[in-house]
């Protein structure tokens, strides 16, 4: 039998598939031409600017009225039907998106095109009848902002958040997935802390392991907190007093208490050398969609006043895609002549890593398949795919 019979009949084509996909974007990282060929498999769609809370970290709170917008249902489905072949969705942006009253209409949507589909919460309005409607989207993952274990510092920084509301709200989610898992089939979405870490709270991350594992929430990201692009926080307000031997002691500390209680602790950007060549993948993988339509950069660089290539409200995305601003933006990264905003992010780093472990776990089922056609395959990670 031959290796796509093989695949065919074991069930796992799509995983191969996906491989295929894989190769492709590292032919994209490889060459990085000015023109992108292909577009987009990261896409980043902003449901709202709007947030209920004022985090002394966000830039949101330094947006004028005229900035604070919905993107709407039928805004969101023009723009999702432009990438055909879109593969990861992450709905967040500069607000809150459960304020986005068309949102879990717009999961629904995404899941139907077979979209991997996610959001971040701060977690105040996932109420019961919420995370019922959230669990019937099937959205693919949640990652909740828990910034601090204990609620005197978690309030001061998630100005306007209730600590307990919000522990309870994930916990009571959480439980509500083991259960739907149990009546449909296995599903459950994925659900994370996302922890940014800063001078006021970066000894405390050992304590939000803790907590994430008290309400069954079995994974933590950590992000390192940097000066906001949108507004006029300083670097120095949360950095200061911040030296790398502390940093690295709290990454030891933390590590060592989440493999104690089996926690998947995920460093996506932590206090990580200036980035001196290279310079960054996104550009040629990904793009950022506001609820206005303008398609910037990325996460990082999403003020439409500071770079924008077009509204994508108002012209095709593949036109924006590589117009002359696109290529001119792209060719800054080629060399070691990135633009100046964007030389302390290190966010490239952990998309390119995730990019070879896919890619690598593919080669093995490949590898396994050739050697051993339809026997089971042991050594292949298929959740890494």
């Amino acid at each position: 039998m031959g290796l796509k019979q093989a695949l065919l009949s074991s069930g796992r084509f799509r995983q191969v598939k996906e491989g295929m996909d894989l190769l492709r974007i590292l032919n994209i990282l490889l060459f990085k031409r000015a023109f992108a060929k292909q577009p987009p498999i990261f896409l980043n769609i902003e449901p709202t600017t709007r947030c209920n809370i004022r985090c002394k970290i966000c830039g949101n709170r330094e947006y004028p009225e005229e900035k604070k917008t919905d993107l709407s249902l039928i805004q969101f489905k023009s723009i999702l039907r432009q990438f055909p072949d879109l593969k990861f969705l992450c709905l967040t942006g500069g607000g809150e998106p459960l304020l986005n009253k068309d949102l879990t209409a717009m999961i629904r949507f995404a899941k139907e095109r077979k979209v991997h589909t996610g959001i971040v919460s701060n977690g105040t309005l996932l109420n019961k009848e919420m995370a019922k409607e959230m669990l019937e989207t099937k959205i693919d993952w949640i990652s909740f902002s828990v910034d601090s274990a204990d609620k005197k510092n978690f309030e001061e920084i998630r100005q306007g958040a209730c600590f307990g509301e919000v522990i309870g709200n994930i916990e009571y989610f959480r439980r509500q997935v083991s259960r739907n898992c149990l009546i449909a089939k296995g599903y459950a979405p994925d659900i994370s802390f996302v922890f940014v870490a800063m001078r006021e709270n970066i000894e405390e991350l050992p304590e939000v392991i803790r907590l994430a594992y008290s309400i069954g929430v079995k994974k933590v990201f950590v992000y390192k907190v940097r000066a906001s692009l949108q507004g006029s926080s300083s670097k120095d307000d949360f950095e200061s007093g911040i030296s790398l031997k502390l940093a690295r002691a709290v990454r030891v500390k933390s590590i060592s208490k989440a493999r104690e209680l089996n926690i998947d602790l995920i460093f996506k950007d932590f206090f990580h050398a200036r980035v001196k060549k290279k310079g960054c993948h996104v550009p040629w993988i990904a793009s950022y969609i506001t609820s206005q339509g303008y398609v910037c950069p990325c996460c990082v660089l999403y003020d439409y006043d500071m770079v924008n290539f077009g509204n994508v409200l108002e012209e095709d995305f593949s036109s924006i895609w590589n117009n002359q601003a696109y290529k001119d933006f792209r060719r800054q990264f080629k060399g070691n002549n990135m633009p100046s905003y964007c030389r302390e992010c290190t966010f490239y780093r952990d998309i390119y890593s995730n990019i070879n472990t896919r890619f690598f776990n593919f080669l093995n089922i490949c590898n396994n398949f050739i050697r051993a056609e339809r026997k089971p395959l042991e050594n292949a990670d298929y959740r890494r795919i």
